[in-house]
């Protein structure tokens, strides 16, 4: 059986990060969507739509069996978690424990909305996108996993520096 993992999706409009990249906002999106989950289920396969942004609102009605959240790559999720990207100084930054804050924030927001068994987070451990370093990454994932571990994620896929 396949399981195939959609590229990052932005599920608002103000999410997209690039030109052309595909979203899950509205109803044409759905119902393009849903073309797809048909197809590959109608195969036997199994499809999890990857989002580039916390948002899960419209994705039950696309059929997914899962939501992956892109916490990696220098996305929100990434930027949260480095030191040098996330300059906050309230409860979502400075310390390990503020800057993990939001990806723990998220990934209960939708595993409590969809189940824990159908939610993953990407992470990149050690990946420098764009321009996203982490002096501190042997604190700040061991801390986020252990945050989201009681969680009991589908799954935890993670990119480490090439």
């Amino acid at each position: 059986m396949a399981l195939i993992i959609t590229e990052g999706t932005q599920p608002s409009e103000d999410g997209q990060g690039y030109p052309l990249t595909p979203g899950i906002h509205t109803d044409a999106h759905i119902a393009g969507w849903r073309k797809v989950t048909d197809a590959v289920h109608a195969d036997g396969g199994r499809i999890v739509v990857q989002l580039m942004h916390a948002g899960v609102g419209c994705c039950p009605g696309g059929r997914y069996g899962r939501v992956e959240i892109h916490g990696g790559n220098g996305y929100l999720v990434h930027q949260s978690l480095s030191s040098n990207a996330n300059k906050r100084t309230d409860q979502y930054g400075s310390s390990v424990a503020q800057r993990i804050r939001f990806a723990i924030e998220v990934t209960s927001a939708v595993a409590a909305e969809i189940g824990a068994d159908r939610t993953g987070l990407r992470i990149s451990t050690g990946n420098p996108y764009n321009d996203i370093t982490k002096t501190d990454t042997h604190d700040v994932h061991p801390a986020l996993l252990d945050a989201i571990d009681p969680l009991g994620l589908a799954y935890l896929p993670r990119r480490a520096e090439p």
